[in-house]
């Protein structure tokens, strides 16, 4: 969905700006920080759900740097946070040096493979405000059809049962994935996926030119899955 899309947009964030007018103390005292005088925090970025801002710092040598801070509330705004910090972490130790974008992007793919291995994530990431999960699975058929059918299923809870989307469910899981997926079963290799990969979260960091990527829901995957946001 894009950023200006009006049926989110014109919507009030559901975190007030006060929760980036200051800096918790928790936040001041963390390992980033410290050492480092904060110089502001001024709202940086834009976010359905949460509130994101910058955090301008000078260390003692006047060597100036910035971090990202992102607020979320709510019972799950924990949870949410987690998951983002876990899944970007994993991708950043694979993948520490941004080059170009598609090379960081190859390499995270390349350096993650696992040959044999198991598709999915143990741990439950979050589409939106939504839990989601592909649960650890032998095949890449097994794990996206589950993760799919939780969709299918949180989106029936939220908006009431619907014709067409039954139709669309039982297509999609009984015909279209089965022949797409299930033939490439001997070929497919699970690697570490960002998960939630569109423009909304890629950019170009403006000092040095060389692109960021953010917002990770990582599972291991198919190596395109979730990749057809940037076609």
């Amino acid at each position: 969905m894009a950023p200006t899309d009006p049926k989110i947009w014109n919507k009030p964030i559901p975190v007030p700006i006060e929760a980036i007018s200051y800096i918790d103390s928790a936040v001041i005292g963390s390992n980033c920080l410290q050492e480092t005088k904060v110089l502001s925090i001024t709202e940086s970025g834009l976010s359905y759900w949460a509130r994101t801002a910058k955090i301008s710092t000078v260390d003692e040598n006047g060597n100036e740097d910035n971090y990202f801070i992102k607020v979320h509330q709510g019972p799950s705004g924990k949870d949410m946070v987690s998951s983002e910090s876990a899944s970007m972490t994993t991708l950043y130790t694979l993948a520490p040096g941004l080059s170009v974008f598609a090379k960081l992007i190859a390499d995270l793919h390349k350096n993650s493979a696992i040959p044999g291995g198991k598709f999915g994530n143990p741990n439950v990431t979050f589409g939106e405000r939504n839990p989601q999960l592909f649960p650890v699975s032998d095949t890449w058929e097994e794990c996206f059809t589950r993760g799919m059918q939780d969709i299918f299923e949180a989106e029936k809870k939220t908006q009431g049962e619907d014709e067409e989307l039954e139709y669309l469910e039982q297509a999609m899981l009984q015909v279209v994935f089965p022949r797409l997926i299930r033939t490439l079963e001997g070929e497919l290799v699970p690697c570490l996926v960002h998960g939630d990969l569109w423009e909304g979260n890629a950019a170009v960091d403006a000092a040095t030119g060389k692109p960021i990527i953010y917002d990770a829901t990582q599972l291991y995957a198919h190596n395109e899955c979730k990749f057809f946001w940037l076609t």
